[in-house]
């Protein structure tokens, strides 16, 4: 008996390897799409004053989130105070105190209001300066940014 179990057990193996076989392919794939978003702002805070007689500076921050090497522009409007181009905080009295939002710390490279700069860096700073002024009234002043990124 041992005998005929060890011969079936054969034809078995010897049947599967005269087996036919099939291929066919397995296709695997991702769809990348080049997103970015707005990671975080920082907002810029002057502190308190009680008088304008130097010039103030501050700064805040952007950061991004976009995958390496994607083209990006920044864009920064003139705030919901301005007067023209002219960016402004208010308080609750509608009184008003001018500023100015700079891409570097001089001063010299000013964020105008709703024109796109190309940007290689996902950290972006903010300068801001309120120049000399008078202050007509005591209170709590801010104004409010939008910042819109293109990719």
């Amino acid at each position: 008996m041992l005998h005929t179990r060890l011969d079936q057990k054969y034809q078995r193996i010897e049947a599967l390897a005269n087996s036919n076989t099939g291929n066919n392919n397995l296709i695997v794939n991702s769809y990348y799409e080049n997103s970015c978003l707005i990671q975080s702002t920082t907002d810029i805070n002057f502190g308190a004053v009680d008088q304008l007689k130097i010039p103030l500076i501050s700064s805040g921050n952007i950061q991004l989130a976009c995958p390496v090497g994607t083209i990006m522009q920044v864009s920064l409007n003139n705030g919901i105070n301005a007067q023209g181009t002219q960016r402004r905080m208010r308080n609750a009295l509608g009184n008003y105190i001018r500023y100015n939002l700079s891409r570097n710390a001089h001063d010299d490279q000013p964020w105008q209001g709703n024109t796109f700069y190309s940007v290689d860096n996902h950290n972006i700073p903010v300068y801001a300066t309120v120049p000399a002024q008078p202050i007509s009234s005591t209170g709590q002043y801010s104004d409010t940014i939008t910042v819109t990124l293109t990719y």
